[in-house]
């Protein structure tokens, strides 16, 4: 047998594994563009809201009956305060587990939390969650907050502390309350008893503003 005659057959069984191999290589897919959810529109600040989470959608939340809120800058006075559920809504960014500002994120809240809420309003009248704060988590664990640095002695350390006193009657450490040796809004009161007001400082002065968090408000009940 020639040495062409070989050659020839390698060359067409070349191209026989050259064409299978074309066959059936695997066709790669094309990668979809990623849809980036909406973001809200500007916001200008609202009023703060404290209460229960009672129901919790794709790019929105219900606060139960009972809740709390601040006055607005902007608007008058709300008239049915607490009397019904109030929905706000909490954004794209917010649903897609990205915080818009400080705070929790929408992903992060579970329905009986209780929550403070700073809120902003859209041109079109809408208001918007811009930060939300898990101040209890009845019978729970309070999570970290998301990106918060020194998360051993952070913003939610400090809302255990408290909810562990209110549902254990767990002694609130030192480190959490404020400078006159009290917790500001837990129910019951902390310490019990009051103590008394150190010498040469007067009952008027404000207390020490807290490191991090939202600025505090009373508790919704739940």
């Amino acid at each position: 047998m020639s040495r062409n005659f070989l050659a020839y057959c390698f060359a067409v069984a070349g191209s026989f594994v050259a064409a299978a191999l074309c066959i059936y290589a695997p066709v790669e897919e094309p990668v979809p563009d990623v849809v980036k959810p909406a973001n809200p529109p500007r916001l200008n600040p609202d009023r703060f809201y404290v209460g229960t989470i009672a129901t919790i959608g794709a790019d929105w939340l219900t606060l139960s009956l009972g809740w709390k809120a601040s006055e607005s800058k902007t608007r008058p006075k709300l008239e049915d305060e607490g009397k019904k559920p109030l929905g706000l809504k909490a954004g794209g960014a917010v649903a897609a587990g990205k915080p818009v500002g400080f705070g929790y994120r929408l992903t992060d809240l579970q329905v009986g939390d209780v929550v403070f809420i700073q809120s902003g309003l859209a041109p079109n009248g809408d208001v918007y969650c811009q930060e939300i704060w898990i101040q209890r988590r009845p019978k729970g664990k309070i999570p970290p907050v998301p990106g918060e640095p020194f998360s051993e002695s952070g913003t939610h350390l400090r809302y255990q502390a408290e909810q562990d006193w209110e549902e254990k009657g767990t002694p609130i450490p030192k480190s959490y309350l404020d400078p006159d040796g009290r917790a500001q809004w837990t129910n019951p009161p902390y310490p019990p008893v009051a103590p008394q007001p150190r010498s040469g400082v007067p009952r008027a002065i404000a207390p020490a503003p807290r490191k991090s968090g939202p600025p505090p408000i009373p508790l919704a009940k739940p």
